[in-house]
């Protein structure tokens, strides 16, 4: 019995170490990126939709993705972009850049034309960006917000609805001076 106590104990003891562990790498990649300013490799070629909108200006809101093109549900993604930008009059004032690194490019390309997507994407075969910016390997940390072009926010809004609150509100304070999230 003595035995058993011992081993459940120690058990608990490795979890809750390895809990807190894994949440202070979490903190340490998120103080290492936030506020770092992100730096954009030369040479990468932009895809334009057919239905591409064009942006005559600079902005300096932007959100980043680095997405896997080889990866069928991360290229679902773009769907859930594609609904946020349409959704939200924001998104006139926010620019979005979408770097997917893929072996092979002609089927997203098509892709983007099939679905009508109104917004470019980066090449980035090599994945360039990733590098660059010395991003770790989770893609948890390939989606972000910058301002002034450093990072704000951390995170793939796309997949978390409290998340993509606090986007909204983090653009709209920049934007607008308050909080208050714009109409879906």
């Amino acid at each position: 019995m003595k035995q058993i106590l011992l081993i459940i104990i120690s058990l608990l003891l490795f979890t809750s170490c390895e809990y807190y562990k894994r949440k202070s790498n979490i903190e340490n990649t998120i103080e290492k990126l936030y506020g770092k300013e992100v730096i954009v490799p030369d040479s990468l070629k932009l895809f334009y939709s057919d239905n591409y909108i064009k942006k005559s200006r600079d902005f300096n809101i932007q959100i980043i993705s680095c997405i896997d093109g080889n990866c069928s549900e991360c290229a679902r993604d773009l769907n859930l972009w594609k609904d946020f930008i349409s959704q939200h009059e924001m998104s006139n004032e926010v620019n979005f850049n979408f770097y997917i690194y893929s072996n092979s490019y002609f089927d997203l390309e098509q892709y983007f034309n099939k679905k009508k997507f109104t917004f470019p994407f980066i090449k980035d075969s090599k994945s360039k960006f990733i590098k660059q910016n010395c991003l770790p390997a989770d893609k948890a940390y390939h989606t972000f917000l910058t301002v002034n072009n450093k990072i704000v926010l951390l995170g793939n809004p796309m997949r978390n609805e409290r998340l993509k609150e606090i986007y909204l509100k983090t653009i709209n304070k920049e934007l607008f001076g308050n909080e208050i999230v714009c109409s879906q």
